[in-house]
């Protein structure tokens, strides 16, 4: 019996980001075979039995690419084995984490805060914000992140946590970091000790304010509930 050709697989090397992984594909002339994937050209481990491979998440602790190389023969239906082919996958190192300003920025009920991430060595060219750590679907992509009100019902600070990843040029994600703010709770209506005032036409009438807050409080007087204009601080 002649010697076998050895099996083709497709594609023969792939290039995959740290803690995906790659499908290899491999394929006889002939006809009705057995497939088996190993990690050494001869003896090594057996993976895996079958047409398809996938290498499961693949990991690369350095700082430049690494080659994992896999095998694979092919057994006829008269028990003949060929000889084993390569299949190589080279796998990016890992990305640093992305940073980001301002850190645990603390702001009051109902103010938002603008995020901006960036990284190093070199800025990566994108950035997905996310509302859990699991979450699929970005709530915003981009180096600048604006929260919009955030809004604390409870008399206690809350903290806001959302999570952000950095993107490069191969599609290869960092690791997802959490990002915080410390919303302060509520402040009290202050007290207004002298209304309503009743006064005669042409007079004018001050008004006390006071809070439960103490001392050092400002306080600013307008002419509407909403926006309008400053008459007095």
């Amino acid at each position: 019996i002649p010697a076998l050709d050895l099996p083709i697989v497709t594609p023969p090397v792939q290039t995959s980001c740290p803690g995906d992984s790659v499908t290899f594909s491999a394929t006889s002339l002939l006809g009705n075979s057995t497939f088996r994937w190993y990690n050494a050209l001869v003896g090594g481990t057996l993976l895996h039995t079958g047409p398809d491979f996938n290498t499961g998440p693949l990991a690369n602790p350095g700082p430049t690419n690494a080659t994992v190389n896999y095998y694979v023969e092919v057994e006829d239906a008269n028990g003949c084995i060929s000889p084993r082919n390569l299949a190589t996958v080279i796998i990016l190192p890992a990305l640093a984490v992305p940073l980001y300003d301002p850190i645990n920025p603390i702001i009051c009920n109902g103010d938002s805060v603008t995020f901006t991430a960036s990284s190093l060595p070199t800025d990566l060219p994108q950035y997905n914000w996310y509302d859990s750590f699991t979450a699929t679907t970005p709530i915003h992509t981009g180096g600048s992140f604006n929260t919009g009100p955030i809004v604390n019902t409870t008399g206690v600070n809350v903290v806001e946590t959302y999570f952000l990843e950095g993107v490069s040029d191969d599609g290869c994600r960092t690791a997802r970091i959490p990002v915080t703010a410390t919303i302060l709770p509520a402040l009290d209506l202050p007290i207004v000790a002298n209304s309503p005032g009743i006064i005669c036409n042409g007079e004018s009438y001050t008004f006390n304010a006071s809070s439960l807050l103490g001392a050092g409080v400002t306080y600013y007087w307008y002419d509407s509930p909403i926006g309008g204009s400053l008459l007095f601080q």
